[in-house]
C-alpha cells in the first residue's frame, strides 16, 4: 500500500508539500499540484479520512462507544454495528469502535483533539455520566437507549418493557397460569442499564394485570446458564408450563432442559421472550418472540448522527414499539398430569 512518502518521492517534492496539496492549507503552484496528482494516480494512493478532513478541521471519523461485555454484545453485536457501519461508510466517513469503558472526560478529549466528529453512545444507563457531560457541550452525539431525563437528547430505543408485557400476555391468553421467568442479572439493574430497567417495569405491570404465578430467577448469558436455570425453576416449581426469556442464547438452553426431561416444545412447554428475528427464525422450533429490530436501530442511530453533523437535525427521540411474532414455540398448555409423567 502506497504512503504519502511514496507520493512525495514520485513527484519529487517534500512530504509536507503533498500534505499541503491534499489539505489546501497552503497555496501550491499548478505545476507542482499536477505532479502530485499524477503520482497519486500512478501509485493508487488513497488519502486517509483524517487527511481529507484537515481542510475543514474535521477528523471525518465517527465513534461508537460500546464497552463489550459478553451478554450485551451477544444481544446487540454484529446486527446493530454492521448496519451503523454501512451507513457511516456510505457517507465516506471512518469508524472508530471504542470497546473499553470510556470516561466522560475521555469522550470530551476525543472531540477536542479532533479524533472524532460525532459519537453513538451504547449501553446507555438511566443516569449516564457520559450523557450528562455531553448534553452541556456542542459536540454531536446520539444515544442508543434512554436516560431518565431525556430532555434535549437524541436517541433511538426499543420498548423492552412492552416486549416483556406482550410475551407474558401472550402466554396468559393461551391459558398458561404458572410461568418461569429467566431474569437478567441483578448487576445489570444495579448499574441501571436501560434495557434491564425497562424490562423489569414490563414484568411488574404484567404481575398487576394478569392473575398468574410468575416464578422469577436470574440467569447468565450462555446456553448452559439457560439450561441450568430452567431445570432449577422446574425443580422448585413443577407446575410451570411456559418460560419467558430475555436474551438470545437463553432459549437454546431452555430447549435443551426441556428435551432432557423427555418433553418437547410447544407440546409440553411453551417458550417466548425477547430476541432477534435471526435467532428466532433459526431456532428449532422457531421461537415466538418480540423481535428486537437491531438493524433498524443501527441505521436510525447512524442517520440521526449524520444529520447532526450536517447541522440539520433537532433533538429526535425514537422509541420503536414492541411487536410479538408468534412462531412455533408456544401453544396452549398440555394436560398437567401427562407433562409431569414425561418429566419423571
Amino acid at each position: 500500500m502506497s504512503t504519502i512518502k511514496d507520493v512525495a518521492n514520485r513527484a519529487g517534492v517534500s512530504i509536507s508539500t503533498v500534505s499541503y496539496a491534499l489539505s489546501g492549507k497552503r497555496s501550491i503552484s499548478a505545476e507542482v499540484r499536477q505532479k502530485i496528482h499524477q503520482a497519486i494516480e500512478e501509485l493508487d494512493f488513497t488519502p486517509s479520512a483524517q487527511g481529507r478532513g484537515l481542510r475543514d478541521r474535521k477528523s471525518r471519523m465517527i465513534g461508537i462507544a460500546y464497552p463489550i461485555q459478553p451478554p450485551m454484545f451477544e444481544m446487540i453485536g454484529a446486527e446493530f454495528l454492521g448496519e451503523a457501519a454501512a451507513i457511516i461508510n456510505n457517507a465516506n466517513l471512518g469508524l472508530s469502535l471504542f470497546t473499553q469503558n470510556v470516561s466522560p472526560q475521555q469522550i470530551l478529549n476525543l472531540f477536542r483533539n479532533r479524533t472524532i466528529d460525532g459519537i453513538i453512545l451504547m449501553q446507555v444507563t438511566r443516569h449516564d455520566p457520559r450523557v450528562e457531560i455531553l448534553r452541556h457541550s456542542d459536540f454531536p452525539f446520539v444515544c442508543m437507549g434512554r436516560c431518565a431525563d431525556t430532555e434535549g437528547l437524541t436517541y433511538v430505543d426499543y420498548d423492552a418493557g412492552e416486549a416483556v408485557y406482550l410475551a407474558i400476555q401472550h402466554l396468559y391468553q393461551l391459558g398458561h397460569r404458572t410461568i418461569g421467568y429467566l431474569d437478567l442479572p441483578q448487576q445489570e439493574r444495579d448499574v441501571e442499564i436501560g434495557y434491564a430497567m425497562y424490562a423489569q417495569k414490563g414484568l411488574q405491570q404484567a404481575r398487576v394485570d394478569f392473575p398468574i404465578c410468575i416464578c422469577q430467577q436470574e440467569t447468565g448469558s450462555t446456553f448452559e446458564d439457560g439450561r441450568q436455570t430452567a431445570l432449577s425453576l422446574l425443580e422448585e416449581n413443577p407446575q410451570i408450563t411456559a418460560f419467558v426469556t430475555l436474551r438470545g442464547g437463553i432459549p437454546i438452553g431452555v430447549l435443551r432442559a426441556v428435551h432432557g426431561r423427555g418433553c418437547s416444545v410447544p407440546e409440553d412447554f411453551s417458550i417466548t421472550g425477547i430476541t432477534t428475528e435471526r435467532d428466532a427464525e433459526w431456532s428449532t422450533p422457531r421461537l415466538t418472540s418480540a423481535d428486537i429490530p437491531l438493524e433498524e436501530m443501527g441505521r436510525i442511530s447512524a442517520d440521526l448522527l449524520l444529520h447532526k453533523l450536517q447541522g440539520t437535525a433537532l433533538a429526535e427521540q425514537i422509541l420503536l414499539p414492541a411487536r410479538l411474532i408468534r412462531r412455533e414455540s408456544t401453544a396452549s398448555p398440555a394436560n398437567p398430569q401427562d407433562r409431569l409423567t414425561k418429566g419423571k
